[in-house]
């Protein structure tokens, strides 16, 4: 033994095989002689040797743990080595005899299996491997290799079973849902390839809703909206990802160089798109009672723009007038008054919708670029338009009791919860006395009916109006990058950090930004595109 152990050192390993045989020709039983001769005639890949070796320590010893490490050994000498199939199959079987949930050997014997093209064996033992593997992508592996194995059979159910219960197990797994709208490709399951796609798009985009920053999901979604010749939505979502500071070259081959889909311009300004983007708040019958009484209820509550040192910009201005007068164009508003103030640096606000009147900061102006300039300007005249500038200008509370006195002029009952009874008397005085005899009765019921809708609350109103206004100048504008550092300035910074851990945090602070992109990713703004483009996939 000594004699072994020296050649070895000198790695003599024909020398240290013959010491340790005329050892074992004196004590044939010798565990550790048999241990150290299998060892060495692997090393030495003298294969026939080794199992041999292992056959005669398999004979003798009965601990568990060795005979796994034997008969697996053994399996692999006849699998790679010294090819013996049978002899492979009933070597990794007694593994299995001892350990039933031995991965390794499972891997080995569905590799033998499939290699012999025994496929119902194979897919056999990659069933249980697929119950017992935990680590995903190995997971993964099996039920793909299985799902294959179904296939080649002619068995398309079990193969879009084996398919779909991988899917479940990780729906954002850009792997497995490739495979399987190829196999549905492959079976011409055209309806069943387009619900496939669909659900892995909603996958994608709960994984980014729950977490914004998930940059696997990001590039997931906007491959899966390729594969189903969504290109223009593929684009936008890419710029909402760039808005975000995620990085990805096959991203950034979809946007200009500053992040930017192409916008809309101005098809975006269509009225016709109303009830598919305005939020729930700002239903059918409250945005009728804002288009009858806006005016009245502006002169109720009037805004004098002197408290604020406003100045007006002149015509003869260029660095926001055009751009304004432009826009508000593309609105069917014929003119537009703008002012500017130091008092209040980071604002774009319509204070009128009667005539249209927008109010700037200084600080806002001087820091925001062309396109930032373009959204805040667009979101401004949307609400401007939609009669609803006076919710994003007035005070909550002021809200509540102005559109508490119009519902109680009709109503002499109606009181809002925690509102002084005599302020909203007198706010129904005012809009009363402003309200145009004419439309009196036809807003009538429409007030009832918008007081009465479920989840009705007027406070909520100014953000519901900023809502819809940033959802049609991101689809006007198209950059979701400029939209988000646009909302990042009126909320009060200098630009979004560039670190992208960073970026996200701070846009998940501002709620009216994270909104707006998830709405960039919604079916919402696909659809609503996909109108104003002309044509599915444009």
């Amino acid at each position: 033994m000594k004699q072994a152990d020296l050649r070895t050192q000198i790695h003599d390993l024909a020398g240290a095989k013959a010491a340790l045989r005329s050892a074992l020709a004196l004590r044939s039983e010798d565990v550790v002689a048999l241990r150290k001769l299998a060892d060495i005639s692997l090393e030495d890949e003298d294969w026939r040797g080794a199992a041999e070796v292992l056959i005669r320590i398999a004979r003798i010893r009965k601990e568990r743990e060795e005979l796994r490490w034997v008969f697996f050994t053994l399996g692999d000498i006849y699998d790679r080595h010294m090819p013996d199939p049978r002899r492979a199959e009933a070597a990794y079987l007694r593994v299995l005899k001892l350990f039933p949930r031995d991965l390794p050997a499972m891997e080995r014997l569905a590799a033998l299996y499939e290699g012999q093209k025994v496929h119902d064996k194979a897919a056999e033992v990659l069933e249980e491997l697929s119950k017992a593997e935990v680590d995903p992508e190995r997971n993964r592996a099996h039920r793909l290799r299985l799902a294959a194995l179904y296939e080649a059979a002619g068995d398309a159910r079990k193969t879009e079973a084996t398919l779909e219960e991988a899917r479940r197990n990780a729906a954002t797994d850009l792997v497995v849902v490739r495979e399987l709208a190829d196999f549905y490709q492959r079976q011409n399951a055209t309806n069943a390839l387009a619900m496939h796609l669909r659900r892995a798009v909603n996958d994608f985009r709960h994984a980014i809703e729950s977490d914004l920053g998930d940059a696997a999901a990001w590039p997931g979604l906007i491959e899966v909206l390729r594969w189903g010749n969504q290109t223009d939505a593929a684009a936008v979502a890419a710029s909402a990802a760039q808005a975000l500071g995620i990085v990805d070259v096959e991203l950034a081959k979809l946007v200009d160089a500053r992040g930017g889909a192409e916008g809309t311009g101005q098809r975006a300004a269509t009225d016709m798109l109303d009830e598919l983007l305005a939020p729930p708040l700002l239903n059918a019958p409250t945005r009728a009672v804002f288009g009858i009484a806006g005016e009245a209820l502006e002169k109720a509550l009037p805004l004098d723009l002197n408290a604020y040192r406003a100045e007006k910009i002149q015509r003869r201005d260029t660095t926001i007038r055009p751009l304004a007068v432009e826009v508000a164009r593309w609105f069917g508003i014929p003119d537009v008054e703008l002012y500017v103030t130091a008092a209040a640096p980071r604002v774009c606000v319509p204070v009128y919708s009667n005539p249209c009147t927008i109010l700037f900061g200084t600080e806002l102006l001087s820091m925001t670029d062309d396109r930032e300039k373009m959204f805040v300007v667009a979101r401004a005249l949307k609400i401007a338009k939609a009669q609803l500038s006076i919710v994003v200008r007035a005070q909550p509370s002021e809200v509540v009791a102005l559109l508490g006195g119009l519902v109680h002029s009709y109503d002499p009952h109606h009181m809002p919860p925690g509102v002084d009874p005599a302020h909203v008397e007198e706010a129904a005085r005012r809009v009363t006395k402003n309200v145009q005899r004419r439309g009196r009765d036809e807003l009538g019921p429409l007030v009832f009916e918008m007081a009465g809708r479920p989840g009705y609350d007027p406070a909520q109103l100014a953000m519901a109006a900023s809502q819809w206004g940033n959802r049609v100048a991101l689809i006007a504008s198209g950059s979701a990058p400029a939209a988000v550092t646009a909302l990042a300035k009126l909320s009060g910074e200098r630009d979004l950090p560039a670190d992208p851990t960073a970026r996200i945090a701070m846009v998940q602070r501002f709620a009216e930004a994270a909104q707006l992109l998830r709405f960039a990713i919604s079916d919402v703004h696909f659809d609503a595109r996909q109108r104003l483009r002309g044509g599915p996939g444009a």
